[in-house]
This record gives structure tokens, sequence and C-alpha cells, in this order.
């Protein structure tokens, strides 16, 4: 580092140290190929995850500690069993999410490197630092995200691509400002369409795993089955059937040994065992068949030699 750069292992620690435990402002914004390519909004937060979000429709984002509700289809929604992802224009894209004692950049993993130390500029009003990070797949990417990080607070406050028409940008911002307590507080409707639809879901789960629902036990091209091993060769084939417990069903020449890399699987499992006058079978399962059962499975192989 010199009096005119700053070096990013040095600009990352102030972004993880995230120095400041409330902020408010406005960010401006500016994406490629939207409907609505660009706007303003208007926030305010708390660390590590209080938040209120407005654009020019009203209230966007509220995050209250207990219930995450966003605008959706011109109603709030609550979202708090929902992993849901926030556009790039959100101010969680400049100022990350906290966990535990650091702070994760999502950009960071497609753009990890920065192309040299990073210049002071000035945004908001605040001294500020300017890297140009390369993107780990250029072919896709070429052009480099320039990412700015402020003297003071280690805050992102700009992410731009001009290349590719992308920015977005404080333009006000005020760190460890008096907040209200309500402003994190949403006294409006709220939809629970998506809590119920959600519960819904699982509560179908639930009778789909636990009912004893009447089942085929029989289909006209025989059991599915998946994954295994086998011979082209000798005809000599290890799978896995598509039933409860996936029994291993194997097949090898007759008067053969099993070979060894499948034998080493069952040690822990009941193999029941058998020949024709063509192959030697197995049959792995977690509990052993009864005398009818095996028969009945025996017969129902067609076996082509």
């Amino acid at each position: 580092m010199t009096d005119e750069t700053l070096a990013w292992p040095e600009a990352s620690g102030r972004m993880q140290a995230a120095g400041f435990r409330t902020a408010t402002g406005r960010i401006r914004w500016r994406l490629p190929g939207e409907s609505t390519p660009h706007g303003e909004l208007r926030f305010w937060h708390r660390a590590p995850d209080r938040w209120r979000v407005e654009d020019e429709q009203g209230v966007w984002h509220v995050k209250d500690g207990q219930r995450q509700l966003v605008r959706t289809r011109g109603r709030m929604e609550d979202m708090s069993s929902a992993g849901i992802s926030f556009s790039v224009n959100h101010p969680r894209t400049l100022f990350g999410v906290r966990q535990g004692t650091g702070v994760v950049f999502d950009w960071l993993r497609q753009f990890p490197t920065p192309d040299g130390p990073g210049e002071p500029v000035e945004v908001a009003g605040r001294r500020a630092w300017e890297f140009a990070f390369l993107s780990v797949k250029r072919d896709r990417k070429p052009y480099p995200l320039r990412v700015t990080v402020d003297d003071a607070t280690g805050t992102v406050l700009r992410q731009a691509m001009p290349e590719a028409g992308y920015l977005v940008e404080v333009v006000e911002f005020t760190p460890d400002a008096e907040l209200p307590e309500d402003v994190f507080t949403w006294d409006g409707p709220v939809s629970t369409r998506h809590n119920d639809e959600r519960a819904e879901r699982e509560r179908t789960s639930r009778w789909l795993n636990e009912a004893d629902l009447p089942m085929p036990h029989w289909w006209p091209r025989g059991l599915g089955y998946h994954g295994g091993d086998g011979d082209p060769d000798t005809g000599a084939y290890r799978i896995l059937l598509e039933v409860p417990g996936h029994p291993e069903l194997s097949r090898w020449p007759v008067d053969t040994p099993m070979p060894s890399r499948w034998a080493d699987r069952h040690q822990r499992r009941h193999v029941h065992r058998w020949r024709d006058d063509h192959w030697e079978w197995a049959l792995a399962v977690d509990e052993p068949l009864t005398e009818a059962d095996l028969t009945r499975v025996i017969e129902s192989i067609h076996h082509r030699h």
C-alpha cells in the first residue's frame, strides 16, 4: 500500500469487520436487459439482519428479526420460511450478509481476484477505494467488476461494470445513524399465501410418506433398477432394485467365485444365494425373505442367457 493505493488484503479485512452498527441512505441502480432498467431506493439497516427497503412503489422489504416481508404482486408477503434471494439492486448486494464474525459477499465467488490495488475515488461524498475484479469465467464475463470500498467503514459503496451497463451505487450513506424502532415494523396487511402453500406441501409429503397406500406389486416390464456394475463380456451384473431398502441383485458365471469387488459390499446385509445352469445369483437384503417370497422373486426373473 502507498498513500495513493490500498492493498486488497487490507480492504478485505475492513469489509469483514463491517464497521457500522446501523446505516441509512439511498441507492441508485441500473441493470442491463431489465424491463425496468434503472431506479432508486432508500434503505434503513441495523446489523446484523434488520432491514427496511423502499422503492418508487413503496415498501419493498421489511425484516424485523422474526418476520421477513417482501412485496410480491403488489402486496406484502410473509416469506419467513423461504430461502429467498433478492435481485442485485438490493442493498445486501453491496453490504453482504453478516454470518458469525464475518461478512459473506456472493459476488466474490465469480470475481475472486482484484487486478491490482485499490485506487482512490469518492462515492457519496466519502473517500473510498476502487478495485477491478476479474471473473473466473472471462470467456463469458470479459469485463472486470469494479468494486468501491468505503475508507472509513469498509462498506462496499458501489459495484459497476460500465461496459455491460451495470451499476449499483450508494448516493447517500449515513453510518451509525439513530434509527427509530418502528422503522423495522410493518403494520399493514400481510399475505400468508407462501407459508400456507408450503405448509400444505409439507402436510401432503408427510401423508404420502406415512400412509399405508395401496400400491401395485407387479409391473408389465418388471421392476426398475439403477446404479451397479457389470461385465459385458460375461453378462455378469450387479444392480440396485428400485423397491424399499434397495436390495442388490447380482449374477456371475456359474462355478466361478463372486467378483471380489462385489463381495465386500454385502458384509452387513443378509445374502440369499442360488444358482441355475448358467449363473450364480445373490440377493443382498436388509432382512431375510421368507422361502416363499424368495421363490417368487426367483421365478419372476426372466432368464436371458
